[in-house]
């Protein structure tokens, strides 16, 4: 009995295929560097965000739909005319930065058209610039959505500005801030509009209001 081999060369192509209307920057430099984001390219106003690496804003007409800032990132503003805008609005909104890693604000404009959330162990520093944080959009009711329920279906901040939260939840970035850095020295950050109602509220630090 005589066994036949045969050999033949296969040939497998992958092409990486990344969520609709997500980019992600990588490694260290300028937000204005097209070649730091996946895929390639600056981000659009449609686009939510993940800063992975070390993210200098360089530009005044940075945009995103939402940002978040992982657990080894860090995001920083230290030109007087760099201006990132989340939301792409100047009237408020209901989008989202969620700060796992570092948010450094040295000068220039920080607009979040929604709510600002520092995760526990993440690290705020504010020397200069500005943060101007508004929910809502005009003179409308909040656009927002604050809450105290405690579940996956219903995760929202407590505030427009929140450091930590009261979920339980596995891998929720609402815990209580327990852990962190919080240096703030100069600067301002201004509060838009602030809800006007017992489930939200226009600042929360929660390890302090602890409920």
């Amino acid at each position: 009995i005589t066994n036949n081999f045969i050999y033949h060369s296969f040939f497998f192509f992958f092409k990486v295929v990344y969520p609709a209307n997500r980019r992600i920057f990588n490694g260290n430099g300028n937000w204005s560097d097209s070649s730091k984001w996946t895929p390639y390219g600056l981000p659009l106003c449609t686009d939510r965000v993940i800063i992975n690496g070390q993210c200098l804003v360089d530009i005044a007409d940075a945009v995103s739909d939402s940002l978040l800032i992982s657990d080894t990132g860090s995001l920083s503003l230290n030109q007087s005319a760099a201006m990132l805008n989340i939301g792409c609005s100047m009237t408020g909104g209901n989008k989202m930065m969620t700060v796992l890693g570092t948010l450094n604000v040295t000068t220039g404009t920080l607009q979040v058209n929604g709510g600002l959330l520092f995760a526990d162990s993440s690290s705020f520093y504010q020397s200069g610039g500005t943060i101007n944080i508004d929910p809502n959009t005009g003179d409308s009711a909040t656009s927002l959505q604050f809450g105290l329920i405690n579940d996956s279906l219903h995760i929202h901040p407590l505030a427009m500005l929140s450091f930590g939260g009261v979920d339980t939840l596995p891998g929720s970035d609402f815990h209580l801030y327990l852990h962190g850095t919080i240096a703030v020295n100069g600067g301002s950050i201004h509060l838009k509009d602030p809800p006007l109602s017992d489930s939200g509220y226009a600042f929360f630090f929660a390890h302090a209001n602890e409920i």
